[in-house]
């Protein structure tokens, strides 16, 4: 908007000279707007309660940006991936992780019901919420993700599991992905957080 005013304002005034370089920084300030950050604040790992695989316990505080909290209100939904890596603690760097995987969380939210509906890879059915700050609360909050089945690793070795959240763009809705992935204001995700494993 503060760009087109500025443009109109040109107009009434043809004789008044102008700096191209205001335009440019109207057009790149939202693409350079942030505001919104990915934190996991706990990272544990364990056997589960049968013993048979290891599990991670996380806490992860979304932040959104004004931009895509705006988006999520409107009845956008988004994607979270979660991406697990397990590698040994002697791996070289050249070799290849013991186990790898992106686990799928999201929010979405119904105008009719006026909900926000939380689905994640530890429940089998959808959660619902009244708020969008209670749906992003219970989405950062996981216990007992699985990881890897305890007889896959070797006993008395060392290994080291990685997480790391991010907001998958691909899977916005077509007519939003440009300018997505232009803006920082979508460009969400955690730094990777570690925790260790010694079956």
């Amino acid at each position: 908007m503060a760009l087109l005013s500025w443009f109109r304002g040109s107009r009434k005034s043809p004789g008044k000279p102008q700096c191209p370089l205001l335009l440019l920084i109207g057009c790149l300030f939202p693409l350079l707007a942030q505001g919104g950050e990915f934190q996991i604040t706990y990272l544990k790992c364990g056997l589960d309660r049968e013993g048979a695989h290891y599990v991670a316990n996380v806490n992860i505080q979304y932040t959104l940006s004004k931009e895509v909290r705006e988006a999520v209100e409107n009845g956008v939904p988004l994607k979270v991936d979660l991406s697990l890596r397990l590698r040994d603690d002697d791996a070289h760097w050249w070799d290849a992780d013991r186990h790898q995987e992106v686990r799928s969380h999201s929010i979405h939210y119904h105008a009719l019901a006026r909900m926000y509906q939380v689905s994640d890879a530890t429940t089998s059915y959808p959660r619902v919420f009244a708020t969008l700050d209670a749906a992003l609360n219970a989405l950062g909050r996981i216990e007992e993700l699985p990881v890897i089945r305890r007889d896959a690793l070797a006993k008395g070795h060392g290994y080291t599991l990685s997480l790391q959240a991010e907001l998958d763009l691909d899977a916005l809705p077509l007519p939003l992905r440009p300018m997505a992935y232009l803006s920082n204001a979508w460009k969400l995700h955690s730094k990777p957080a570690t925790c260790s494993l010694i079956p």
